[in-house]
């Protein structure tokens, strides 16, 4: 199956789309015993995966890395919406004033770091971005990280409000 979404190959009227409880930035579109996971609520609309062996999406269904398939996509596309506007992210600015003269992990917020300068879990890690001396980030030196993954023992994704909104208007 294609991952472009649900839209090519189901009537929409026969998909069951809902927030997904876990995650409120997601939403599940299920067609048949097909389930698409996606942050936009059309489901004809790029989704991050797909959910294996699904019978009925409920209130309470969780996603785990047993039952998730990353859309790669979906990476590329979020991949190339990171380093367009990480520097736009107040979060991140903030975070660069800890990394002069170094390399800054950009990480999704599935697990926040509860302190600062906390090692962040790699599978975690979108990518990693030069900061210079007065805390700047070098957009152009942005470095995609090939372990990251989707879904994780941490959970799903989540982004930024202001990564978060760009990404929409790519998917």
């Amino acid at each position: 199956m294609s991952l472009s979404g649900i839209g090519q190959f189901a009537n929409r009227n026969l998909v069951k789309t809902l927030k997904y409880a876990a995650q409120s930035q997601l939403y599940l579109h299920q067609a048949g015993s097909t389930a698409l996971l996606s942050f936009s609520s059309n489901p004809a609309r790029l989704p991050i995966g797909k959910i294996k062996a699904i019978d009925n999406i409920g209130g309470d269904y969780q996603v785990t890395p047993d039952n998730f398939v990353e859309n790669k996509s979906f990476i590329e596309r979020l991949q190339q919406v990171i380093k367009d506007h990480v520097a736009d992210e107040m979060m991140y600015r903030l975070d660069s004033l800890n990394y002069r003269n170094s390399y800054m992990p950009i990480y999704d917020l599935k697990r926040v770091p509860e302190y600062m300068n906390q090692q962040v879990n790699v599978d975690n890690v979108l990518g990693y971005i030069k900061v210079d001396a007065m805390g700047n980030m070098d957009q152009s030196t942005y470095q995609a990280n090939n372990t990251y993954r989707l879904c994780n023992a941490d959970g799903i994704i989540k982004l930024s409000d202001v990564i978060l909104e760009e990404l929409k208007k790519h998917l």
